[in-house]
């Protein structure tokens, strides 16, 4: 439905709610699919911050190692990533396991081409939980919401979400 003002609603209620006896413990996300409250944004009293989400695939995945194989499902090769995965610490990262991967296995085929697939791949992470991560859109340090202000989600150049949701959320 285009012209019923919703655009303009949700800039007069940003407008409203900065001003508000609330907005200093008021914290609001803003997914903007078009681009335009981001200069809104600058003419709040609100903290504004526009953020950006980074969605990785967790290489724990099965869909995940089959894309990266290209091959068809390997019961054994899920359970020995998966064994290696138990054997780290949460606080380990994706070159650390892929380097345990490589200590466990020397040459050993699949594992060995899915350790470099993994390295040469730039949206992959190790565990599931690392997958979606709110950034700043001027850096990628970590963006935690509980901070009162504005968070803006500028979607309109964004074309990862399609591309990620194709490749990581569909069997087959």
């Amino acid at each position: 439905m285009t012209g019923s003002g919703k655009s303009n609603a949700i800039k007069v209620l940003l407008h409203r709610l900065s001003n508000g006896p609330l907005r200093e413990a008021l914290r609001v996300v803003v997914i903007d699919t078009h681009g335009e409250y981001a200069p809104v944004a600058q003419k709040t009293s609100l903290s504004a911050r526009i953020i950006d989400v980074q969605l990785r695939c967790s290489v724990l995945d099965e869909d995940v190692v089959r894309a990266l194989l290209r091959s068809r499902r390997d019961e054994a090769l899920i359970d020995k990533l998966a064994a290696v995965a138990d054997e780290l610490s949460p606080e380990q990262d994706l070159d650390e396991f892929l380097a345990a991967v490589e200590l466990e296995a020397p040459n050993a085929g699949k594992l060995t081409r899915l350790v470099a697939a993994a390295r040469e791949a730039d949206d992959l992470c190790l565990w599931p939980h690392d997958s979606a991560v709110i950034t700043r859109a001027d850096s990628v340090e970590a963006q935690r919401l509980d901070e009162a202000g504005l968070y803006i989600l500028d979607y309109a150049d964004l074309c990862v979400m399609p591309t990620f949701g194709e490749r990581c959320c569909r069997p087959g």
